[in-house]
């Protein structure tokens, strides 16, 4: 009964790390996502125009990656003619 009581907490044990892992790396992707929006912001702010399409948290389970689609930033008009923009 002892042996069973053992491997029983060692699988639990494992199962709630394995659970926290996941949630610490679902927590760090919203971080991520949240400081591109703050930058977005930002830089709107600063008069810029910030565009793009979707953005994708990605990288599961041991790197975080955020993959912009057709980004686009120039300043607001009337400044200096420059414009950026990516694939």
């Amino acid at each position: 009964m002892n042996r069973n009581r053992l491997i029983t907490g060692g699988i639990l044990g494992a199962a709630t790390i394995a659970a926290a892992y996941v949630a610490g790396w679902f927590v760090v992707a919203h971080i991520l996502q949240s400081g591109i929006a703050d930058w977005e912001a930002d830089r709107r702010a600063e008069g810029w125009i910030v565009e793009h399409g979707a953005i994708d948290i990605g990288g599961f389970p041991f790197a975080w990656r955020a993959t912009i689609g057709a980004p686009h930033l120039a300043p607001a008009v009337g400044k200096a003619h420059f414009h950026w923009t990516g694939s």
